[in-house]
C-alpha cells in the first residue's frame, strides 16, 4: 500500500504521494485523489494536514540554497 505509520506521521512512497498532490492541484476531491494510488481517505486527510493543505515543494534540493552563520558573519565582516 505504500503507508508507513510512525506515531501519528503518515508517509506515502514519494512517487504515490507525487500522484495524490498531482489529484489535489486538478481540484479533485480527497476520495478521488487517493483513488488511483489505493489507501484511504483518512490517510489522505493526514497527509494533507501534514503539509498544511499545501504542496510541499519538490523536485529540488533546497539543502546548501542559503547561507549559514558563519558566511553570513563573514558578509557583514566584509562590508564593514
Amino acid at each position: 500500500m505504500g503507508v508507513v505509520m510512525a506515531g501519528y506521521s503518515i508517509h506515502l512512497r514519494p512517487d504515490l504521494l507525487q500522484v495524490f498532490w498531482a489529484g489535489m492541484q486538478a481540484g479533485d476531491f480527497i476520495t478521488d485523489a487517493v483513488g488511483p494510488i489505493n489507501t484511504s481517505r483518512r490517510t489522505g486527510r493526514r497527509v494533507l494536514f501534514e503539509a498544511g493543505g499545501a504542496r510541499p515543494r519538490r523536485g529540488r534540493d533546497l539543502k546548501g540554497r542559503c547561507l549559514t552563520f558563519a558566511q553570513r558573519e563573514e558578509i557583514a565582516i566584509l562590508r564593514a
